[in-house]
């Protein structure tokens, strides 16, 4: 048994499935590298089609050449760089490389002369490994580059690719990339044993932020140049997203959150900001939300809840953080909030400002400690600047105070010198009447005092 000969598994999310499902039924098909022809087995027996095969391994390949019509087998005619496969005389609907490029001495040379047997409809279906997969850029990073038996890196490999270089060695040899989709294996989930953890950690952030980080491989559908240039093929492109940063809600089931009740988005924090969607089961009454899995400091946080079309925003919420000038800080547990909803929900829409993310503790400690220390000295100022300015005003309320008791005083005096004025002056009128009038009209000198008096109070009062 080779080491290429795998089980085929059609609904799997592997190459062979991918190619299974994408060849038509009854179509005329050269399949290189065929190994122990499980998938040679399939388009024969249950699509239909005609295939021919061309496998080194002369062992594997007499279990796929009872499947095929031709097989040509062997380190002569299974050579793929001799060429003996120009001499079928057939042309093709699909010609097939899984896996199979990277190990020739000049791929590019074979893909012009696939151009020779290939239908002007025909398209090539391939798949290559992604050299600048994280797994190996982490290796390099630390001055490691291994061979292994399979994977990435093969020992048998001859060539490496990156999506940009197969891309450009494919278009030279006259063929246009009109399909092309991604297989995601992650960091530490592949045969390279090695984490992001070996990694400083600003150069892990830079890394977990390429596109193609977690591409494992590429998978690509070929049309001849000349007639995708005419228009006849339609280019299809599917590459979903992966990342290793991501947001996750759990939603309250008979009074328990797990990860059996959970919905989880992939997030890019590099771009500074989470915004994500989720929809509700109708049983929830509380969701707690991992706005994402590592430490940060967040911003704006802002919930909305949708029901028939209608939102409205969640104005509280519960969270793990620790409040200051206002951000929140996510030190040593990733950020969590939590909240309740109504049945009638449907989505809950939440987004943030991401200040600062995926930071060593001692950071975040600093950070807080100084943020911390300046609020304090903000509140010292400000807590003094309060009581200068109610000094002030407690100062400004006694002068004016001094003010109106010194104007009192005024006053007081003012009367007291005209009761002496008012005393002097009745006193000259009494002499001046004892020396106008006649003895005999004295006697009405005590009245006419007296009414002076009473006229002179009235006016005093008055002026009061």
């Amino acid at each position: 048994m080779g080491k290429y000969d795998f089980d085929f598994e059609l609904y799997d999310d592997n190459t062979l499935a991918w190619i299974a499902q994408t060849i038509e039924e009854g179509s005329v098909v050269l399949e290189f590298g065929a190994a122990n022809g499980r998938l040679t087995k399939y388009l024969c027996e249950t699509k239909k089609c005609t295939v021919d095969i061309v496998e080194i391994d002369e062992q594997s390949g007499k279990d796929a050449a009872v499947y095929a019509d031709c097989a040509m087998l062997g380190e002569e005619e299974g050579d793929i760089e001799k060429y003996l496969w120009l001499n079928l005389e057939k042309r093709y609907d699909y010609i097939v490389f899984a896996d199979v490029l990277e190990h020739l001495r000049e791929p590019s040379e074979t893909l012009k002369r696939c151009k020779n047997v290939i239908k002007k409809t025909g398209k090539i279906l391939v798949s290559v490994p992604n050299i600048s997969h994280n797994s190996i850029l982490i290796d390099l990073w630390n001055d490691k580059f291994n061979y292994t038996d399979t994977g990435l890196l093969d020992n048998t490999h001859l060539k490496l690719f990156t999506r940009q270089s197969f891309v450009n060695m494919a278009e030279q040899a006259g063929w246009a990339v009109i399909g092309e989709r991604p297989k995601y294996i992650r960091v530490g989930e592949n045969e390279i044993q090695n984490s992001y953890r070996d990694l400083p950690k600003e150069v892990f952030k830079a890394m977990v932020a390429r596109t193609a980080g977690n591409v494992y491989q590429y998978m690509f559908t070929l049309a001849l140049s000349s007639e995708y240039v005419e228009g006849k093929f339609e280019r299809i492109v599917c590459m979903d997203s992966s990342s290793y940063y991501y947001a996750e809600a759990y939603f309250d089931y008979n009074g328990e959150m797990d990860y059996k009740h959970s919905v989880s988005r992939n997030i890019n924090p590099a771009y500074g900001h989470i915004n994500i969607s989720l929809s509700t089961l109708k049983r929830d009454n509380n969701i707690q939300v991992k706005l994402i899995n590592c430490n940060a400091v967040l911003k704006n946080i802002c919930i909305q809840l949708r029901t028939n079309g209608k939102t409205r925003e969640v104005l509280t919420f519960e969270h793990n953080g620790k409040e200051i000038s206002g951000m929140l800080f996510f030190g040593k547990d990733v950020p969590k909030i939590e909240f309740d909803v109504v049945k009638e929900d449907d989505e809950i829409i939440i987004s943030a400002e991401i200040v600062k993310y995926d930071f060593e503790d001692a950071v975040l400690e600093n950070l807080v400690n100084f943020l911390e220390c300046r609020e304090l000295d903000f509140q010292k100022e400000l807590s003094d600047k309060i009581i200068a300015y109610e000094d002030m005003i407690m100062q400004k309320e006694q002068e004016r105070q001094n003010e109106r008791m010194a104007m009192q005083e005024e006053i007081i005096g003012i009367k007291k010198e005209s009761l002496v004025m008012q005393k002097e002056l009745v006193t000259l009128c009494e002499k001046q009447l004892l020396d106008i009038l006649p003895k005999r009209q004295h006697k009405l000198i005590p009245e006419l005092i007296s009414r002076m008096n009473l006229k002179l109070e009235e006016r005093c009062d008055y002026g009061n």
